[in-house]
């Protein structure tokens, strides 16, 4: 794709993902009048409603991806990179409201599992990491850690998003949770 091609894609995915967390009726119309380009255009790159969507839930994915890369490298400790990882994603508030939003329509796509189980493996690993480091409580199976901390993204997610806490807030309350819920 040339320059001016991928800049489209990346306005029609940017516009997508504001209106359909708004409106899950949008159209493929209304997302090229917000992203200010010709209908042809979005249609000429997805072809109905489902693959826009689909090609957003994969954009939301590479945003946490994308703020996560540098962790392994910032990280004292697995438990540090489990505080970055609070830090990294709690910001990606309409990422997460767009997978939360359309994750039944997503089940059915092959391509998105894969993806998202990727992602839940690489936490199970890192919170397997912190456990055979001592870091984390012995009596708690890496699923049961996995889980809360899915919980506890969750309830930073809501939090910031009432108003009631910055994401910075909520990452250090997530995170506080997390430490004296598993930690050793």
């Amino acid at each position: 794709m040339d320059a001016r091609t991928n800049n489209s894609r990346k306005k029609i995915i940017q516009s997508g993902l504001k209106l359909f967390i708004q409106n899950e009726d949008s159209t493929l119309v209304d997302v090229a009048k917000m992203a200010e380009v010709g209908r042809a255009t979005v249609y000429r790159q997805f072809k109905h409603k489902e693959a826009l969507q689909e090609e957003i839930a994969l954009y939301c994915l590479d945003r946490f991806d994308e703020v996560n890369v540098s962790i392994e490298n910032n990280a004292k400790d697995s438990l540090d990179a489990i505080k970055l990882v609070f830090e990294n994603t709690l910001p990606l508030y309409e990422e997460f409201a767009f997978l939360q939003r359309f994750e039944k329509m997503f089940q059915k796509s092959e391509k998105l599992q894969l993806r998202m189980q990727q992602q839940d493996n690489e936490i199970r690993e890192l919170i397997k990491l912190a456990k055979d480091e001592g870091l984390l409580n012995k009596h708690f199976c890496v699923d049961w850690v996995f889980y809360f901390f899915e919980g506890l993204l969750y309830a930073g997610y809501k939090m910031s998003h009432l108003d009631n806490y910055s994401s910075v807030q909520a990452a250090h309350l997530a995170f506080l949770s997390f430490k004296k819920g598993v930690a050793s």
